[in-house]
C-alpha cells in the first residue's frame, strides 16, 4: 500500500514497514505552515558529510538553510525560525550553545546528536531543547519533527485525518 499526505509524487520507504511507502504532500492546500512561507533553519553541524546532504535535502523540502560549523558562529548567526543543533562542536559544548540560544529567544531548537543516552536527552530538554534526534537519523522523520515543532511554536493548524490517505 501507499501512504499519501497531499499530492507530492516523491516517495520513500518507511523503515518500520518495508511493505509500505510514504509520500509527503507539497501541494498548495497543504496544512504545513512551512510549505506556504519559506522558513529559515540554522543547521549547526561541524561534520561536512552530514551538513551538506542535510542542507541539500532541507532546501529540496522548501526550507531556507543557513549552515554553520561552530558554536560561536551559531551564537552570532541572524535570527531564524528553527535551529538544528549538533552537540559535538569544535569550539563550544553544544549544551552551552543550547542554553545560550534559549536564554536569548524562544526559537525552537532540535538537537541532532550521536549522544543517545537518556540522561543526555533529559539534560538538553532541561536546557531548553524542543526535540532530540539521535544520529543516525531518518531524513523524513527529521523533516516531520521540524514541521511538528514549527506547527506547535507557530500555532499553525495540525494536519487532519483527511490529509492522510492509505492505498492498498
Amino acid at each position: 500500500g501507499v501512504w499519501l499526505l497531499g499530492g507530492r509524487d516523491y516517495r520513500t520507504e518507511v523503515k518500520d514497514s518495508p511493505n509500505e511507502r510514504l509520500a509527503f504532500g507539497k501541494d498548495p492546500a497543504s496544512r504545513f505552515p512551512c510549505e506556504h512561507v519559506s522558513m529559515r533553519l540554522l543547521v549547526v553541524e561541524d561534520d561536512a558529510t552530514i551538513a551538506e546532504p542535510l542542507r541539500t535535502g532541507l532546501r529540496r523540502e522548501g526550507f531556507e538553510v543557513d549552515l554553520v560549523s561552530t558554536g560561536a558562529d551559531a551564537l552570532a548567526a541572524p535570527e531564524c525560525d528553527l535551529v538544528l543543533l549538533d552537540l559535538g562542536l569544535p569550539d563550544l559544548d553544544g549544551r552551552v550553545v543550547c542554553r545560550t540560544l534559549r536564554e536569548r529567544s524562544d526559537t525552537p531548537i532540535i538537537v541532532v546528536s550521536a549522544r543517545g543516552k537518556e540522561v543526555d536527552r533529559v539534560i538538553l530538554f532541561e536546557l531548553g531543547a524542543d526535540d532530540y534526534v539521535v544520529k543516525p537519523f531518518g531524513f523524513l522523520e527529521l523533516v516531520a519533527r521540524i514541521r511538528a515543532v514549527l506547527r506547535r511554536t507557530a500555532g499553525g493548524p495540525s494536519p487532519s485525518a483527511s490529509d492522510v490517505r492509505i492505498e492498498a
